[in-house]
């Protein structure tokens, strides 16, 4: 039986004050053998259900430092698919933390410096981002899974632990997702199985292509409007600073901004501040309107309100605000009959009007987000993204901002996908945001925001995202895998399911037919699932926005992406589960 004395078993599985934080000692540098320098990487475990010879279930917490609310979510609590695979399989679950995230920190964060930007970056940088890698973090696990006596196991537990005596099986979505293909290809000896939930595997500079399932998502009428509207927007901003059109730009956007927040129209709108808008804030701002939110949450609870708010839109009939002009449009009582012809069709392409419905939208987008969805969502602890900057809606992860920076420099060196208009080349995406939000002002801005002078000078110009790629891609091939992904998440156009056939994705298929253990499906296909209008991540926890009143998210038989996920890799497990030998 598993060691009492080391077991770490939940008396209740919604507890996570029994679920304590281990440490295992890392090599700094897992390619230069005479640098002996470690740091201390965290994890978690729950074996409340494992029985000898039970799997291994190695969840991966990915790009953010771990809370004890995701230990809930993924470890300790009976929503987390993990955890339902733990059960049925009597196997053992882990949360890993990645290198640079949270507490698993090879170098302190340089806490003392003069400025915020210096102060969220480990001391000695940019140098000692240098181990900031994806293969410097997968060789963490090889590392982990072969000197688990370094996290405080014993040597009669090794012998049923260690990957060549019982099967690892990987859990990831997004990131760590990826980081599964990348370790089931790299190291099959370490990880028998994965279930990779929205990985976007292809590395790409641009990610304007992130923005086409967006644009694919919006109704006709809608998406005509918003590209002409922006495109007049544009011309604005291109055209002198001083001129009023440019000036009450200046002031939606500020408007709009704080109008959407909590709080509405009951705060201090100081227009001064609106001089401060230049031309790359205000397309920010712009995009944030449908864009912020969309990966989580899906056209249903974003970009289909948006719309019927741009196309309801009546500038015949003053606001609920009458002693502000700005504030009047932005709190228009948006009771006009929608035309499937469109907003702009409907007044004789009046694009100042347009441009009032595009910023009435935003602030009522906005306004229902935080009042509807958040609301229903903040319960289950849901990502939410506020001006960029993600954030857990009750629990910030400990380095948050550290974390942000971590990610920033993971972006700039190796992965890419700065998700804006692109010139060099034409996507739906580009067509639905502002060529002042591009993918060069975005990097420099990203940069800016996050790093010292000194750190920004270390960047290449480029991530080397051929690095990356080179596990195939679009094109990977790996066996024992099964990708899942919501047919309207954004970072779908850089998974195995990608639709970006300009881009040279193979536009390949899922299939429901389990492979053979050992061998990829035939012909090119996936062995998975498109979910039907789910976004990103939406299967490896019940996430409390689908279903409810409107159905989101729901298969026609009722099941929600996750019991289908669940559904198709338990499918998966019982036949890939039996065929591992391991070494003896």
């Amino acid at each position: 039986m598993f060691d009492e004395q080391l077991a770490r078993r939940q008396s209740s599985t919604s507890n996570t004050t029994r679920t304590p934080v281990f440490n295992i000692s890392l090599p700094i540098d897992h390619f230069n053998k005479s640098d002996t320098r470690r740091f201390n990487n965290q994890y978690w475990v729950n074996d409340t259900w494992y029985q000898p010879g039970g799997p291994i279930f190695f969840f991966d917490g990915g790009e953010s430092g771990i809370t004890t609310q995701i230990v809930s979510l993924y470890l300790a609590n009976d929503t987390s698919s993990t955890i339902a695979l733990a059960k049925k399989y009597h196997g053992l679950a882990i949360l890993w933390e990645h290198r640079y995230y949270g507490g698993s920190l090879p170098f302190p964060i340089n806490s003392s410096a003069s400025s915020s930007v210096s102060a969220a970056e480990p001391v000695g940088a940019p140098a000692s981002y240098k181990y900031l890698t994806v293969e410097q973090a997968l060789e963490d696990v090889v590392y982990f899974a072969n000197h688990l006596e370094e996290g405080g196991y014993k040597a009669n537990d090794l012998d049923l632990l260690h990957p060549s005596k019982t099967p690892w099986v990987w859990v990831g979505g997004s990131y760590p997702g990826i980081r599964g293909t990348f370790m089931r290809m790299r190291n099959p000896e370490i990880i028998h199985a994965v279930w990779a939930s929205s990985p976007p595997t292809e590395a790409i500079y641009s990610g304007a292509s992130y923005l086409s399932p967006i644009a694919r998502s919006l109704p006709q009428n809608c998406s005509t409007d918003i590209q002409a509207i922006i495109k007049h927007v544009d011309q604005i901003l291109a055209g002198p600073k001083s001129a009023q059109e440019y000036r009450d730009i200046q002031n939606l956007t500020y408007a709009a901004q704080l109008a959407g927040l909590p709080g509405g129209f009951n705060r201090t709108f100081n227009y001064t501040v609106a001089l401060g808008y230049d031309p790359y804030s205000i397309a920010q701002v712009m995009r944030n309107g449908f864009v912020s939110f969309f990966q989580s949450y899906g056209p249903s609870l974003i970009t289909h309100p948006f719309c019927n708010y741009l196309e309801s839109y009546n500038p015949g009939v003053p606001g609920n605000v009458t002693n502000n002009t700005i504030l009047s449009i932005l709190s228009n009582p948006g009771n006009a009959p929608v035309s499937p012809q469109g907003l702009l069709a409907t007044h004789n392409n009046n694009l100042t009007i347009g441009v009032h419905a595009y910023f009435y939208a935003y602030a009522r987008n906005y306004q229902h987000i935080y009042r509807d969805v958040v609301t229903i969502a903040g319960s289950a602890g849901a990502l939410v993204e506020i001006e960029d900057v993600l954030e857990y809606e009750t629990e910030a992860p400990v380095n948050a901002f550290a974390d942000q920076s971590s990610w920033v420099w993971q972006v700039n060196t190796e992965f890419g996908w700065f998700q804006a208009y692109d010139p060099s080349y034409d996507t739906p995406g580009n067509h639905i945001v502002s060529r002042f939000y591009n993918v060069t002002s975005l990097q420099q801005n990203q940069r800016k925001a996050q790093f010292s002078s000194a750190t920004i000078a270390a960047l290449p110009a480029r991530p080397n995202v051929d690095a990356f790629n080179k596990y195939g891609g679009w094109n990977m091939t790996p066996s024992n895998v099964m990708f899942t992904d919501g047919d309207a998440d954004p970072w779908r156009s850089g998974s195995v399911f990608s639709q970006e056939t300009e881009l040279g994705a193979p536009n390949r298929r899922p299939t429901t037919v389990v492979p053979q253990c050992g061998k990829p499906p035939p012909d090119g296909e996936v062995y998975g699932a498109l979910y039907p209008g789910a976004a990103h991540v939406w299967d490896l926890r019940q996430v409390a926005w689908v279903g409810g009143k409107n159905g989101v998210g729901l298969y026609p038989d009722g099941r929600t992406p996750q019991q289908v996920g669940l559904d198709l890799f338990e499918k998966a497990l019982d036949v890939w589960l039996p065929c591992f030998t391991g070494t003896k």
